[in-house]
């Protein structure tokens, strides 16, 4: 997929220095970035480590080390880091499943479901729990009673979610996590 830097820029909420109709088709580390690539700069250092910082497609980086390199097409944000995660997700979108309820899940009666969800095999959703818009919960997943799941969130195989747990919007939740479990909210005591 080749994506122009300006869309780039405007997404990850960065400054464009540079050519903003130039495409990247893919991220790499800065030492190994080639002109159709993007990649994050956050140590001076590592610039004497590659041979031209004119081979790289784009660069994102903070605004010192932008004045202190030259780079022919750059971003410049606060954060490099966190701003090229986000440009990953640009360019490596996550494949979304088509929005449907596997028949063999189990839905609760009071169970709430919003729109455009979509349910695995063998998944449990307990009583008065909300899952918003747009959720994704793979399969063999339980949800516990009255348990909030946020729009846009994903839940991924094998993850238990305990009773009375509210989770926010876009949140995810790798496989075989354990949520609201004992363990939160420990006092530490004198014994009688």
């Amino acid at each position: 997929m080749k994506i122009k830097l300006i869309e780039i820029a405007e997404k990850i909420g960065g400054k464009l220095k540079g050519e903003g109709e130039k495409t990247v088709a893919k991220a790499a580390s800065f030492i190994n970035a080639g002109e159709n690539d993007i990649t994050f700069l956050t140590d001076k250092k590592i610039l004497k480590k590659k041979d031209s910082a004119q081979k790289v497609g784009a660069v994102i980086l903070t605004a010192n080390l932008f004045n202190s390199a030259s780079f022919n097409n750059a971003i410049i944000v606060d954060n490099p880091r966190l701003a090229f995660a986000k440009a990953l997700s640009i360019l490596y979108p996550q494949p979304k499943p088509n929005p449907q309820i596997s028949p063999d899940a189990r839905i609760e009666k009071s169970g709430r479901i919003g729109k455009n969800v979509t349910i695995g095999a063998f998944s449990y959703i307990g009583k008065k729990t909300v899952i918003g818009n747009g959720v994704i919960i793979h399969p063999n997943v339980f949800i516990g009673d009255n348990v909030t799941i946020g729009d846009n969130s994903v839940i991924y195989p094998n993850v238990v979610i305990y009773a009375e747990t509210i989770i926010g919007k876009r949140v995810i939740i790798h496989a075989g996590s354990v949520i609201g479990s004992d363990g939160f909210g420990y006092v530490h005591a004198d014994g009688p």
